[in-house]
């Protein structure tokens, strides 16, 4: 399934991924909550994105980017699941 991938930091230093399946008539996606930037990455990774594609991305959300602002990944096709095996169900 072609998805747009994004994930913020919170307030409380927890990440969130954010998960919209690309088209017209869908606004908003699942979104996963994650207490260790660990556990993020292992997603993101079983996404398919690259170690290097994660630790940009990371590496900009952490210094760069205030809590709630939204980073997003490129656009992936991603297995339908593979996205309710970690959570995202409502896709």
């Amino acid at each position: 399934m072609q998805v747009q991938v994004s994930i913020n930091k919170m307030n409380s230093g927890r990440l969130q991924v954010f998960v919209k399946r690309i088209g017209p008539s869908v606004s908003t996606g699942p979104v996963v909550t994650y207490r260790e930037e660990a556990d993020a990455r292992k997603v993101l990774a079983t996404f398919g994105f690259s170690q290097e594609i994660i630790d940009g991305r990371l590496e900009m959300l952490l210094t760069d980017f205030g809590p709630n602002e939204s980073l997003p990944f490129p656009e992936a096709d991603i297995p339908v699941g593979v996205l309710h095996s970690h959570g995202f169900l409502a896709i």
